[in-house]
């Protein structure tokens, strides 16, 4: 789920190409290098409804039975990761907060068994999404933390081209997270 609005309005291209907007999000921008033999990705508009999120789940369920299913937010949106993460607990696999909003410090994870990652850039500058606020989290509560290091930033401080989006460094943050999935 993109940060932002949050709201992907699929469609097509004067080209016949599919586009999203926010395509230059982190997770939009970035969802095919999660792509490869062992990894799908699916994109959503960002949600707190339990039956719109538990659809897109039913269905990934039923085309990969097999599959370890893990909910991703970026920014914004890791308000929904947050919020849907009881609801959908034990029923998938893994919950992902990258550049966390604020709010995170005080999201006790001990108390799911769906296991929670947290991935920010130590020096995102976004006063929303404060490296702190995710530090603090893991200190407290003990949840695993990636921490990103260098990249480029440019443009405004919350959007997705600075350290808050994981500029230049979209395949090293990917192959972390893969990487903690595979665990």
């Amino acid at each position: 789920m993109p940060g932002g609005a949050g709201t992907l309005n699929p469609h097509i291209n004067n080209e016949g190409k599919l586009q999203f907007d926010f395509a230059g999000n982190f997770l939009i921008r970035s969802r095919n290098r999660f792509c490869d033999s062992q990894f799908a990705t699916a994109s959503t508009n960002s949600t707190e409804s339990p039956e719109r999120m538990g659809a897109l789940i039913n269905d990934l369920g039923t085309r990969f039975p097999n599959a370890k299913i893990c909910m991703v937010g970026t920014s914004r949106s890791t308000y929904s990761t947050m919020g849907l993460a009881e609801k959908f607990d034990g029923k998938i696999n893994c919950i992902i907060h990258t550049a966390s909003m604020n709010q995170i410090a005080r999201f006790d994870t001990r108390k799911f068994k769906s296991r929670h990652l947290m991935v920010h850039h130590k020096n995102d500058p976004c006063h929303l999404t404060t490296y702190a606020s995710t530090q603090s989290n893991h200190e407290r509560y003990k949840t695993p933390l990636i921490t990103m290091e260098g990249g480029s930033s440019t443009g405004d401080a919350c959007q997705a081209f600075s350290y808050h989006g994981f500029h230049d460094i979209e395949q090293q943050t990917i192959d972390q997270i893969k990487a903690w999935i595979k665990q």
